[in-house]
């Protein structure tokens, strides 16, 4: 009965060691920067479905631990928002781009968002 104790818990160890990188993390870091390749601060950066994110800093640079085969969102207002998936590099970067469509029809109050014919007279 020992043995075979034994013998299940190093298979079981031997199945957890095996699986274990298949859920290991990676710190993924990049930069974000607008069209003209000047970096952007304040661009929420989110694993999609997930509360897991960060805001990019003031020099558009941004650290954020995620798992293999993770989409990750990039959004800010007034920019089209950019998905990439997290393939276990440890870097990347994202040019980011002008929304015009939603620049022309939103207008941003104090409490909330109104499309712009409603405030028009």
């Amino acid at each position: 009965m020992k043995q075979l104790f034994r013998f299940l818990t190093l298979a079981l160890a031997g199945v957890l060691l095996a699986t274990a990188p298949v859920f290991a993390q990676t710190r993924l870091s990049g930069k974000v920067t607008d069209s003209d390749g000047q970096p952007l601060a304040g661009v929420t950066v989110m694993v999609k479905g997930t509360s897991n994110g960060t805001v990019t800093g003031a020099d558009g640079t941004y650290s954020l631990r995620v798992f293999e085969g993770d989409v990750i969102e990039f959004f800010c207002l007034g920019l089209a928002t950019e998905q990439r998936s997290f393939t276990g590099q440890t870097s990347l970067n994202v040019r980011m781009k002008e929304d015009t469509l939603f620049l022309e029809e939103t207008v941003v109050v104090g409490y909330g968002t109104v499309r712009k014919e409603t405030l028009t007279a």
